[in-house]
């Protein structure tokens, strides 16, 4: 049985995998007749979720979608929320106009919803702690990969906030900002498959 913890203000969330989700209607059914052309002429990165933001389909290209592009992400990612009665992941706390982002604006996640809600296979039901957890987390990962400032993170305690993996070092906020989440969730990995120690946070999320 899958168990998920993390604290949040000093509450303790206990995710348990359990049976009160149901199954999301078949939306990938729509990816046949709404493949995006992707274009290769533009090199200007956008804030859409990652400074790479794309591409939709695996083309080796790794540039950016166009405003074109995304426009289209954004026209399907309506058009199936409004068919199958769906709602975008709600990722709290990126409103404040002082927040110090890593990529000069506030994400756009609209790609990354638009493949969340097309390929997951449940939907927790609304005023679940399922639901509340899956939020939360989402949350906590856009603050870690968008916010430079580690005390506007609101997802956290910021002062007893703690984080390990699979026995690996105990990161607080700022030293697990500062690393990046991959190299505290891969710090117990072995040096000859991901040297934790001389990685650094961008070379982390180019791996």
């Amino acid at each position: 049985m899958l168990k998920c913890a993390m604290m949040l203000k000093g509450v303790a969330f206990l995710l348990v995998g359990s049976s009160h989700a149901f199954v999301v209607p078949p939306c990938n059914r729509l990816t046949t007749s709404s493949v995006l052309k992707m274009s290769t002429e533009s090199d200007v990165p956008s804030m859409a979720q990652t400074h790479m933001q794309g591409p939709l389909k695996v083309n080796g290209s790794g540039k950016p979608l166009t405003k074109e592009e995304l426009d289209q992400v954004k026209a399907e990612l309506e058009e199936i929320k409004h068919e199958f009665g769906l709602k975008e992941p709600d990722r709290s706390f990126m409103d404040d106009d002082d927040i110090k982002w890593r990529f000069g604006g506030a994400p756009d996640y609209s790609l990354t919803n638009l493949q969340y809600l097309k390929e997951r296979s449940r939907i927790h039901p609304e005023g679940s702690l399922e639901l509340v957890v899956e939020n939360l987390v989402k949350t906590w990962e856009m603050e870690r990969s968008h916010k430079t400032d580690p005390n506007q993170h609101q997802s956290v305690d910021v002062k007893n906030f703690r984080i390990s993996a699979n026995g690996g070092k105990v990161f607080d906020n700022d030293e697990a900002n500062a690393v990046g989440n991959y190299n505290v969730l891969l710090n117990a990995c072995p040096a000859d498959l991901w040297d934790s120690d001389n990685i650094t946070w961008e070379d982390s999320h180019e791996a």
